[in-house]
């Protein structure tokens, strides 16, 4: 069986031999053989692969612009220049990921766009850099970056041109447009994946989980999204978590169902956990139990020169780089590193080389310590050689009978443990013992009664089938008891808004007298943590806690309930912190004291599901229904539930059955299921949709309980209201379709031929705000018919299709307005009027003496009489 260093090995030999093909065979004949993908009407691919764990679908590096992706202009990876041509991108790209899959192991390339990118020249281009990772078999993700990341976070831009986290932003067409040209070149490619909002930080605060104005908003953005490309398969779209993709809790909302989810951890924004264990927790909390479905998109550091074959816990970073990976590799999760780039001080690798066949690109590893830990998030290298993980040194007191050490290692198989001294035979100083666990760990104990105040090396030896390595402890025995510590503590109970005790919530403790921010938000350093135990209790020792100001945050395991907040909100340079927290009276600790801090947790909002289906069918009518679905996220009972439902149409009305005083029953949140309720609805039409797309808003009200957290929950859908034309079905009278934005009705059977034509068997059936019919060219009206016409209401005086209103001898008749100070209407010329009407005209007021059409008041031989 090959050794690490084996693997090493044979992975630079085959570097070398694939760069020594890639000159030999020539790249830029592989370049033009590589068409540009043309964007057509496509048939939707399912992923590839489907049936393998996320850690085998998506190992992988982010291919970064140079600096970072935020940016309004075009998205150039690093390496790429404005002037290559597809020939030469599709080149350059080949010749670094083939390097990157030998360095690295990797099967994934994640790449930003944005809509100056999809929308100019460059898109052609950008195209080669996807071509090329899917010949090598690659998977590829596509993610937007927003142009703004300021202090709002990233956001769709506004109709306006702003980025202040619009919402909603379905009238965006540039955002929508760039997705539907993306959609159309790579819906039929099953190793594409598309990722619609990159850190939407903008509809939601990063620092508590809490979505913006809006619980829902950014669950209410992607479920827009996956409603208007419905056809896309879900398996191929991957959702960011909300703030900077820190929390993944919308994957509970149903409308998202099906779609993987992203998640960002990084450890330079504030946080500081010690040791592995720590930030283990943490990272389970923001994952919100979405293992399933978590794809890591993005986690990295500047990783330098630092061993990350050594000790686990003391460096924050290190903890947090050995968290990940473990965490991924023990729950299959999908990992792509942040990222390549070849000045970027994070890149996992450096470049060599000008891109040409002659002097091709090739990629260099720039530690070989941190790249092993990385493949093992992967998945990769099984078995592995141990190390000795835990710190280098540790102290027993002779005065103490609680002298123990946990040395840790790292490996696969788990290693055994051996312990060597300094004494004759190696043996060890006196009273002090070595135990093996059985689990890679072992526990070094001293008998104060034998111990001998000094300092001792002690050899640790790891071994398993790979090998082995040692560690040299340094052991300080001091005589006498340990110094009493300067502890205090923060401790208290967490319950749900009943009462009742809630398990498994990690309290965080941050120092909040040097909070910083990041973008608005407040962040600082975590030191301290401990998670609640059946009865809702936590207990932090906070050792030398001075008379700092802290925060205590609150994150549930389980992800049943918000991210909480308590203590100090006031950080410098910035407000309050905003969402579901507890501002109040700073949270100071003292030594020898306990401060209490009792937590209340809020659930996760009530929600609502709405599934729709639109059936068209002579003669002429037509609907839109489904089911809504209430869920009681509270452990008390939910009486007097009220539902509605409406859509954007004045043509629409909506009957919801049994959405009148129902009860929903108590949920038992602690633990068990979730309860809900379906109520079935169903929109009628009067006239067929205004327009091809709606929205349809749900609405659940319920009588006010004070240990309900909300009264009244809204959900809003956009949906189709007719299917897109196509050439080879068949319609009957009464069918609906939708072609070029516009909503068609058939006449009559048909079959392949494209609406439009004035005189075809397709009726353009477009209406005002206020449902009144607008004239369209194909449209048929019968006598009486009233449509409106630039703005203007005419009405039909015989069967009529295709004769533009505004003829004074054509079928059409001009319905004047009222006057609002009352008397006759204004004469029009297209207008019929018979013995004994009156209009105005020139501020006069005229009666009609005969029948008369196109005859102006005004001729004293005419049929007009002056009245006023």
């Amino acid at each position: 069986m090959l050794t690490l260093a084996d693997h090493r090995l044979a992975k630079q030999h085959l570097a070398l031999w694939l760069s020594f093909c890639l000159v030999l065979v020539g790249l830029a004949s592989i370049a033009t053989a590589a068409p540009a993908r043309a964007a057509t009407a496509a048939v939707y691919a399912q992923p590839s692969h489907a049936d393998e764990p996320l850690n085998e679908r998506f190992r992988g590096v982010n291919w970064e612009r140079s600096g970072d992706n935020f940016t309004p202009g075009v998205l150039l990876q690093d390496g790429l220049t404005a002037t290559d041509s597809y020939d030469t991108v599709y080149l350059k790209a080949t010749q670094i990921l083939t390097s990157l899959k030998s360095n690295l192991n990797i099967n994934t390339v994640r790449l930003g766009l944005n809509e100056a990118t999809v929308a100019g020249a460059w898109w052609t281009n950008y195209g080669a850099v996807v071509q090329a990772a899917t010949d090598l078999d690659m998977n590829v993700v596509l993610s937007f970056w927003s142009p703004s990341n300021g202090s709002a976070g990233s956001a769709v831009p506004c109709t306006d041109g702003t980025f202040n986290g619009c919402y909603p932003v379905s009238d965006y067409a540039p955002w929508w447009a760039m997705w539907q040209k993306v959609i159309d070149t790579y819906a039929a490619d099953g190793n594409v994946y598309l990722m619609p909002f990159n850190e939407a930080a903008g509809y939601s605060d990063t620092a508590t989980g809490y979505e913006g104005p809006s619980a829902t908003q950014l669950a209410d953005l992607d479920a827009a999204w996956l409603t208007r490309y419905s056809d896309f398969p879900r398996g191929r779209v991957i959702l960011g978590g909300t703030g900077d993709d820190y929390y993944l809790t919308l994957g509970k909302d149903h409308r998202l169902d099906g779609t993987l989810l992203s998640y960002h951890p990084y450890c330079s924004f504030g946080l500081n956990f010690p040791t592995e264990a720590a930030w283990t927790q943490w990272i389970k909390g923001q994952i919100a139990g979405m293992e399933s479905r978590t794809v890591i998109t993005e986690f990295g550091l500047g990783e330098g020169g630092t061993n990350f074959d050594g000790q686990r816990d003391g460096n924050n970073c290190v903890s947090y780089v050995y968290a990940v990976t473990d965490y991924a590799r023990a729950n299959h999760l999908g990992l792509i590193y942040w990222d390549y780039g070849s000045t970027d001080s994070w890149s996992v690798a450096t470049r060599t080389g000008s891109g040409t066949t002659d002097d091709p690109y090739a990629t260099h590893i720039r530690n070989q310590s941190f790249v092993d830990r990385l493949e093992w998030g992967y998945g990769l290298d099984r078995p592995l050689l141990p190390t000795v993980t835990s710190v280098a040194n540790t102290s027993f007191y002779t005065g103490s009978s609680a002298n123990s050490f946990t040395v840790r290692t790292t490996g696969d198989p788990a290693a055994s443990l051996t312990a060597t001294g300094a004494g004759d035979g190696g043996t060890l100083p006196a009273g002090v013992g070595l135990v093996d666990n059985g689990d890679g760990t072992a526990t070094l104990s001293g008998d104060p009664a034998s111990l001998v105040a000094g300092t001792y090396p002690i050899t640790l030896k790891a071994q398993n089938s790979q090998g082995s390595s040692t560690q040299t402890l340094t052991l300080t025995v001091v005589a006498g008891a340990p110094p009493a510590p300067t502890t205090g503590v923060i401790a208290g109970r967490i319950t749900d808004a009943a009462g009742h005790p809630l398990a498994a919530v990690c309290a965080h403790v941050f120092l909040a007298s040097s909070l910083p921010t990041y973008r608005g938000n407040n962040y600082a350093p975590a030191t301290y943590q401990a998670c609640s135990a059946s009865d809702g209790t936590y207990s932090i020792p906070l050792v030398n806690p001075g008379s700092a100001r802290y925060n205590v945050q609150f994150i549930d395991q389980n992800a049943t309930y918000l991210p909480s907040w308590y203590g100090d909100t006031s950080g410098p340079g910035t407000g309050a912190l905003i969402g579901y927290n507890h501002p109040g009276t700073p949270i100071t600790v003292t030594a020898n004291t306990t401060t209490t801090v009792d937590a209340t947790m809020q659930p996760i909002p009530s929600g609502i599901t709405v599934s729709s289906t639109g059936k068209a069918a002579p003669p002429n009518t037509w609907s839109v229904s489904g089911t809504i679905t209430v869920t009681n996220h509270n452990n008390v009972p939910l009486s007097g539930v009220t539902v509605t439902d409406s859509v954007n149409d004045p043509n629409a009305k909506c009957v919801v059955t049994g959405g009148t005083g129902a009860t929903i029953a108590a949920s038992p949140l602690y633990p068990g299921a979730l309860v809900t309720a379906d109520f079935p609805y169903t929109c009628t039409y009067s006239a067929p949709p205004a327009t091809v797309s709606e929205v349809d808003t749900a609405r659940a009200t319920w009588d006010f309980n004070t240990n309900v957290p909300n009264d009244s929950y809204q959900y809003t859908q956009q949906f189709d209201t007719a299917p897109a034309w196509s050439a080879s079905a068949v319609y009957d009278n009464g069918d609906l379709v939708s072609s070029q934005g516009a909503i068609y009705q058939a006449s009559w059977w048909t079959q392949n031929q494209q609406p439009g034509d004035p005189n075809g068997p397709w009726q353009e059936m477009a209406v005002t705000s206020g449902g009144v019919p607008l004239w369209t060219p194909s449209r048929i009206f019968n006598t009486g018919d009233v449509a409106v016409y630039q703005g203007d209401t005419f009405r039909a005086r015989w069967y009529t299709r295709n004769q533009q209103p505004g003829d004074p001898n054509g079928p059409w008749e001009q319905v004047a307005p009222q006057p609002p100070e009352g008397g006759p209407a204004a004469w029009t010329a297209t207008t019929v009027y018979t013995a004994g009407d009156q209009i105005s005209y020139s501020g006069h007021v005229y009666e009609a003496q005969w029948w008369t059409r196109n005859q102006a008041p005004g001729d004293p031989n005419g049929p007009w009489k002056l009245i006023s």
